[in-house]
């Protein structure tokens, strides 16, 4: 019984150091793989950032016009049949002016009862049905000459106004085709942005622009303002001869775009 109580002890005291220096191997070798994770996620690539802008001026080539149709009557039906009339007189002259129909939108007829108050009644008094309608048209010139635009804009409102519209609700300039305008404006904004990021880095030597890393834009057109107040009311042949052609001068627009854009440095 001794021989084998000993034989146990030595075996015992012979296997713990190996087992003591697997487990340390072990647990080592956690650690070193948990720095190498962390020093990948702390190894951020060098970066700047900067904005770019451009402007560009153009000449509109169209222009959208808004106008109303408004009278009253005590019997709606009445009202109605006046409204309807004027309207097809007006579509009749600007169809002969050389508008066509796609750029003509003549929107749906309202009806409505107007009142007035009564201060010794205390109450809302009739004063008939109103008509109104409103109508859209849209003056293409695609030769880009703004003064030649506004002439054509003049003699359009003129006979609108003529024939039987008492409402200017107002006029926006354009372009029938933006789209090659916003294109040079954001692509003269973005060489702006790398320009600047050269400028920034030529004092640091060594330090080079590299690629993109993120590129955000944003594009806006601003008309030129309506020198007439948007809401005018006109009063028929009289405002159809101070239709002047100043009265309605097109002016400039501008295309503008912003980008921001973050680049490596190398």
């Amino acid at each position: 019984m001794k021989k084998i109580f000993l034989a146990l002890v030595v075996l015992l005291t012979f296997t713990s150091p190996v087992l003591a220096e697997d487990f340390l191997a072990e647990d080592f070798q956690e650690v070193e793989i948990t720095h190498e994770a962390d020093s990948k996620k702390d190894d951020v690539k060098r970066s700047i950032s900067v904005s770019g802008k451009s402007t560009i001026q153009a000449s509109p080539d169209m222009a959208v016009i808004r106008f109303a149709i408004i009278n009253s009557n005590k019997d709606p039906e009445k009202a109605r049949l006046e409204n309807t009339r004027v309207a097809g007189l007006i579509l009749d002259a600007v169809r002969v002016f050389g508008i066509p129909d796609k750029k003509i939108n003549l929107e749906s007829l309202e009806i409505s009862e107007d009142f007035r108050y009564n201060p010794k009644t205390n109450a809302n008094d009739s004063l008939g049905f109103k008509a109104v309608r409103q109508l859209r048209i849209v003056l293409e010139h695609p030769s880009g000459d703004s003064k030649e635009l506004s002439n054509k804009l003049a003699d359009l409102v003129a006979l609108v106004v003529s024939k039987g519209s008492n409402q200017l609700q107002g006029v926006e300039f354009g372009l029938i085709d933006s789209a090659p305008l916003l294109e040079q404006a954001l692509n003269m904004a973005v060489a702006n942005a790398m320009q600047k990021a050269e400028r920034m880095l030529e004092p640091l030597v060594g330090v080079k622009l590299g690629k993109v890393i993120t590129l955000s834009e944003q594009t806006h057109m601003r008309p030129p303002v309506f020198a007439r107040s948007h809401n005018l009311m006109l009063a028929g042949a009289p405002m159809a001869e101070s239709a002047d052609h100043a009265s309605f001068s097109a002016g400039n627009l501008e295309v503008e775009a912003n980008i921001s854009a973050v680049f490596e440095i190398d």
